[in-house]
């Protein structure tokens, strides 16, 4: 406050009368500037020497360690997910469109043979009628041509054959006896032609007669029976397909397992199936999958496969049961690499799934699960822990003690988990070894 005061006092006393100019405005507050420097300055002394003043904490000391033998194990991780190995999906086998009148419930666990999807089986009804109504005509048709009009056809052109050949031979029998006749002058040559030329014709007409009567028999009527056998087959092969049909409007579990439904685009919509939606032929949605043959599935980068063997070890996590272990063993490596959809062409990986060694868990198909494979296992491997490791010029290495000295070692690694690495030098067994010390 004093020091304030005497600022302001200053600052009236070197006021000028009148209009002040630049000169005396920068004379009156150099009593001011004097006082602001002075401070300053003891301000910036006070900040230099207090860190030299403040008591320095000690450096932590380095711990030590001694490098022994010990079981070395190395888990791989990948996530994945549940999927039955065993599982049905369920589809329409309608050539329409149909409506679901009912559902089992999601979730729901059914046996083999129950009733899990009904559909609305009214449209199908009058086409089945229908479609026993052709059988009917076409079975009535094939009948009457069959046992009716091709009997009383043939057996009329026999008869008519029959009276041809007769009127043929009598006609032929009186143009013989017409030729002494003629020598006698009892008929005039004309008659006599006349008499040859109605044997002739009726000769003829014998032979057209049983040309028709061939061809009735071996061409039209087969033909007309084929037609009539074929209408009545493919009426036949319709009614089976819509009782096919009208028994396909009740769908039944192939498997035992539980119900889940698909999701798939309904009216705008990417949903599962309601009871009231309309569904098309070959459409799945649904799908039955039986729990008790769950395996873990997961993609193995194709610079990490060396590392997965058919018969690996194996720990399955589910996301819903974090604190779960599940054992499991690797039983199926992909033998092609594949592009995953949505990742580069060349970053390939090959499917491998994990059979779970049974588990009292809920589990469900298509949780998420980590896998962890033992990819790696020495019981008598020479470790060291990844904290007392160093690096120099891109070279491991670790800081022994020899003799009260410290000596920087390399070391070869030939396996590292989470905790620490397998290392080859035999010689380092037993040694005392120091952490890097900070820089």
């Amino acid at each position: 406050m004093i020091w304030f005061r005497n600022m302001a006092e200053a600052r009236m006393n070197l006021r000028p009368q009148g209009q002040p100019s630049r000169v005396s405005a920068l004379r009156w507050l150099e009593p001011f500037r004097a006082r602001l420097r002075k401070k300053t300055s003891g301000f910036l002394i006070l900040f230099v020497l207090l860190p030299a003043c403040t008591p320095q904490e000690p450096l932590p000391e380095r711990r030590t360690v001694s490098v022994t033998r010990q079981p070395f194990a190395v888990w791989t991780s990948f996530t994945g997910t549940l999927e039955a190995q065993t599982r049905e999906t369920v589809f329409s086998r309608i050539s329409e469109p149909t409506t679901v009148v009912w559902m089992a419930p999601e979730g729901s666990v059914v046996k083999k043979g129950d009733v899990i999807v009904k559909f609305d089986p009214d449209p199908l009804d009058v086409s089945l009628s229908k479609a026993k109504q052709d059988v009917s005509t076409a079975s009535a048709m094939f009948t009457r041509l069959t046992q009716g009009e091709h009997p009383l056809q043939l057996m009329a052109v026999e008869q008519e054959l029959q009276a041809v050949k007769v009127e043929a031979e009598r006609a032929r029998t009186v143009l013989e006896q017409s030729v002494p006749l003629q020598a006698e002058g009892l008929l005039s040559p004309s008659e006599v032609e006349d008499l040859r030329n109605r044997s002739l014709a009726l000769h003829q007409s014998v032979k057209n007669t049983e040309r028709r009567y061939q061809v009735l028999k071996e061409i039209l009527h087969p033909a007309e029976k084929g037609e009539a056998e074929a209408k009545l087959e493919q009426a036949k092969r319709r009614l089976e397909v819509l009782s096919e049909q009208d028994a396909a409007t009740e769908l039944r579990a192939g498997i035992g397992g539980m119900v889940m439904r698909l999701p798939l685009h309904i009216g705008g919509e990417y949903r599962t199936l309601r009871e009231g939606d309309t569904v098309f032929r070959n459409q799945r949605f649904m799908q039955v999958a039986d729990l008790q043959t769950l395996r873990a599935q997961f993609e193995v980068p194709e610079d990490q496969i060396s590392r997965v063997r058919n018969g690996n070890s194996a720990v399955v996590i589910p996301s819903a049961f974090p604190d779960q272990d599940l054992h499991a063993e690797i039983d199926s490596v992909a033998a092609v690499a594949l592009s995953s959809p949505g990742a580069p062409a060349w970053r390939k990986t090959f499917q491998v799934t994990a059979k779970l060694n049974g588990t009292l868990l809920p589990l469900r198909s298509g949780m998420t699960v980590r896998v962890m494979i033992l990819s790696h296992s020495d019981s008598n491997a020479l470790v060291v822990p990844r904290a007392f490791v160093s690096w120099s010029e891109g070279l491991p290495g670790v800081w022994s003690l020899q003799e009260q000295d410290e000596v920087w070692s390399p070391i070869t690694i030939l396996a590292g988990n989470e905790s620490g690495f397998s290392i080859q030098e035999n010689e380092l067994e037993g040694a005392s070894i120091l952490e890097p010390s900070l820089p």
